[in-house]
């Protein structure tokens, strides 16, 4: 869905853009560095919401875990009066969660302001250009030159945003990716055959082994 969203949004700049130039040609050497900013306003959007993504994303798994943990073993919880401490680590989790759902949130706010000022920014010169050649523009064609510049205002904004979900979803890619490349646990067939009247007696002997919970603990 995201993919078509971007394909839609990036046709709908270009179709306006197309419709301004043909209008107010001499707009091209403001669109440009317009266009460059907006680009460059998109890479670093994108950089940190991806980051801030993960951060979410870490942060809400514990909470579904933890509320698993909580229901499977109300019972125990309840024989042992740990509501209180369960209670205090649940809101813990979730104001963790919130406070990653919040810096997102900026995010967006902080996007919208740098948009709104490219659009408003277009407009603007589209609105001097046109009445600068108003002798030689009709005052349908500077009108339809001047809505059509609206139009970018929520196709800029838009597009960065579709952009930046497709990033985004590339994390969840991730994470499976990180699990998928995880060792694997031996099998639990092994070649070595053992007799079959094995165990012959209840003694068991451990000889030269070691183990521990991951690679770099003792």
């Amino acid at each position: 869905m995201e993919m078509a969203d971007v394909i839609w949004c990036c046709a709908n700049i270009i179709s306006v853009c197309i419709t301004i130039s043909v209008i107010v040609p001499f707009i091209l050497i403001a669109l440009l560095p317009i266009f460059v900013c907006f680009i460059g306003l998109q890479i670093f959007f994108t950089r940190t919401r991806c980051q801030i993504k993960r951060h979410e994303s870490v942060a809400k798994a514990p909470i579904i875990s933890h509320f698993s943990e909580a229901i499977g073993g109300t019972s125990t919880i309840r024989a042992f009066k740990e509501q209180r401490r369960f209670q205090k680590e649940f809101e813990e989790k979730v104001e963790k969660h919130l406070t990653s759902n919040y810096v997102n949130d900026m995010c967006n706010r902080w996007l919208s302001v740098r948009v709104e000022y490219l659009g408003n920014l277009l407009i603007f010169l589209v609105a001097v250009l046109t009445f600068s050649y108003k002798s030689s523009l009709s005052a349908g064609m500077a009108g339809l030159a001047i809505t059509y510049s609206m139009m970018i205002l929520d196709a800029l904004s838009w597009t960065v945003r579709m952009f930046c979900e497709l990033e985004t979803d590339s994390v969840a890619i991730e994470r499976i990716r990180e699990y998928d490349e995880l060792p694997q646990e031996a099998d639990w067939d092994t070649a070595s055959s053992l007799p079959d009247d094995w165990p012959s007696s209840g003694r068991l002997e451990m000889d030269q082994v070691s183990a521990k919970y991951r690679p770099n603990l003792p």
